[in-house]
């Protein structure tokens, strides 16, 4: 009863909203979107083909379960290298077979069968990972610097590509930092656990503006800014007429910060983003137990709309 429902309304509903413009997805949004809604990430070979008429939906998904598969090989390079002096390296090669392209003439065999092997798993692992097929057409609409960003974003490599071509290859000077530090910390439960048990610290404000947008508290706890260190998330709610709105920073979209602390006077935080943030808006509140948020395109404070 469970599964119809999931295969034949969630799912169904989730292109739905993406069609009507209620939730619009870009990169790095759509994971949200999904786990939101409790739809798991199996499920983007699906969402593909019911989004015939949403090319861009299609694309998102596509893009999506490529990284997906590539993050596994990537990880498995990752954890054999022993010492950090040659972890960009092995990190260049992995992303160049990847997502490099072959030369026009005088391919060498052994590259041309790498190429064709990584291809083959490719369509395998989408296939019994996702349930999806792999198309040839695929192939031509691939935005190699979006599957880059994607491997980046999940596996904490910064890639330095500006200014390079779709064909060109990385090379080690390119790659401008590895957070992770090989396979000791890859499997070091020690580590992540002592992580998962910093809590969130929260900050009362007084003030948060957005271009002409501005949001000001009047009451205590009108405003809280929150930084979830294990999330490695920094999260700003509103609170209006009975109901919080949220608005969630990755770390990783933050591409400025600039603090100022005066000693006589409140201190103030300027955040520089390379993408939009997600917004959410709190459903069915109910005493004593956590909120349900629901993502939404648009927050409403105050009767103003702030758009992304």
């Amino acid at each position: 009863m469970a599964h119809k429902f999931y295969e034949d309304t969630a799912l169904p509903k989730l292109v739905a909203d993406f069609g009507s413009l209620e939730l619009s997805p870009v990169d790095g949004t759509l994971t949200d979107f999904m786990h939101t809604r409790g739809l798991q990430m199996r499920s983007l070979g699906s969402v593909v083909e019911l989004a015939d008429k949403l090319p861009h939906v299609q694309s998102l998904c596509i893009h999506e379960m490529i990284v997906r598969a590539f993050k596994h090989i990537l990880q498995a390079v990752i954890a054999t290298v022993d010492d950090i002096e040659e972890m960009a390296g092995s990190v260049v090669s992995c992303l160049n077979v990847l997502l490099g392209s072959l030369p026009g003439e005088a391919v060498d065999s052994d590259l041309a069968n790498t190429v064709s092997l990584k291809h083959k798993w490719l369509e395998i692992f989408l296939l019994k990972r996702f349930g999806w097929k792999w198309k040839d057409e695929v192939s031509s609409d691939l935005r190699k610097f979006s599957v880059l960003r994607g491997l980046c974003h999940k596996w904490g490599a910064g890639a330095g590509a500006a200014d390079m071509l779709p064909s060109e290859l990385l090379s080690p000077l390119q790659v401008v930092g590895v957070l992770r530090l090989g396979k000791r910390t890859l499997k070091s439960t020690a580590a992540s656990s002592t992580t998962d048990k910093l809590k969130a610290s929260n900050f009362p404000a007084s003030l948060l503006r957005i271009g002409s947008w501005e949001c000001i508290s009047r009451y205590e706890g009108d405003l809280v800014a929150k930084c979830y260190y294990a999330k490695h998330k920094l999260v700003w709610e509103v609170l209006e007429g009975g109901l919080k709105s949220k608005i969630e920073i990755q770390w990783s979209d933050i591409t400025a910060l600039k603090a100022t602390c005066p000693e006589n006077g409140p201190g103030t935080l300027d955040v520089v983003l390379a993408r939009q943030p997600l917004f959410f808006r709190e459903t069915n509140p109910q005493p004593r137990k956590h909120a349900l948020w629901q993502a939404t395109w648009i927050l409403l404070v105050d009767k103003q709309v702030l758009h992304k």
